[in-house]
């Protein structure tokens, strides 16, 4: 019988993802992963289509979301499981944030055109509908105008952190992430911390923290060591997944490879109905 995989970490179009929530439902079949979250950043638009496809392949899907917070003034991710897709606050919170994301990428796309790059706010958008927006979506419509050779290109010239049209997210603070994501129903995990030193990671588990991604293709065995010593001092849950966001040949080797198993699953079920009952 084959070993159930559970990946708690995948992108769809919704947010930077290359796949529709369908194809990523289908790809997660055939790689045998039995459960799965889809985390799109600022997102929960992909369940509404997700649900009903995960029903038709058997595959257990755990509602999720990705926010961009701060902590200890770096930026760090943060993932929510089980969060009511249908909360208002929720709903709220993501229009805002919406909204901050356009005003930036209008800010970008501003800067790009001081360096003599061509390009608005709507080239942008109009090839990504029901999408959250971010500087990916830029890079691709960058590549698609030949204004650019390639997406790394417009990332290393003009739109990574030290590059000339880089403009800053307005965040949320950890703790506010996590209120939020508990508002909400769900639980909360700090995502890929092994990119982090462990003072952050103490800062961020301070803030209300449910739990750590262990498991990321970014972590080596002597990091996910470290973060397991780290869960157990302060009794904290575990997640992991692939962070799936396909089009590239490493993505496509990662989803089904690192993912976590089924007792993980059960002890954050457990958790949530301690914290209910």
């Amino acid at each position: 019988m084959p070993r159930e995989k559970a990946d708690l970490h995948t992108h769809t179009t919704f947010s930077d993802g290359v796949h529709s929530p369908e194809e990523i439902i289908k790809r997660a079949y055939k790689k045998s992963i039995s459960t799965l979250s889809i985390t799109d950043h600022d997102s929960v638009g992909a369940y509404t289509e997700a649900m009903p496809i995960a029903d038709k392949f058997g595959i257990e899907l755990i509602t999720g979301i990705e926010f961009s917070s701060v902590a200890m003034n770096r930026e760090i991710h943060i993932l929510g499981y089980f969060v009511d897709v249908n909360n208002e606050g929720l709903l709220s919170t993501l229009d805002l944030l919406a909204e901050r994301r356009i005003l930036r990428a209008q800010a970008i796309c501003d800067e790009l055109n001081k360096l003599n790059v061509q390009i608005t706010l709507e080239q942008v958008t109009e090839n990504y509908t029901n999408t959250v927006i971010g500087r990916p979506h830029i890079a691709s419509t960058m590549v698609k105008l030949g204004l650019v050779k390639s997406f790394h290109q417009a990332f290393f010239q003009y739109l990574s952190d030290n590059a000339p049209a880089y403009k800053p997210k307005v965040l949320l603070e950890a703790k506010e992430t996590v209120d939020l994501i508990h508002s909400a129903g769900g639980l909360a995990f700090l995502a890929h911390p092994g990119n982090l030193n462990d003072e952050i990671i103490i800062d961020a588990i301070n803030a209300g923290l449910d739990g750590l991604e262990i498991v990321h293709p970014s972590q080596n065995a002597n990091r996910k060591r470290k973060l397991i010593r780290i869960v157990n001092e302060y009794l904290l849950l575990k997640s992991g997944g692939s962070d799936f966001h396909g089009g590239d040949r490493h993505d496509e080797q990662n989803f089904g490879k690192h993912f976590i198993n089924p007792p993980y699953i059960t002890a954050m079920k457990n958790y949530l109905l301690k914290k209910t009952a």
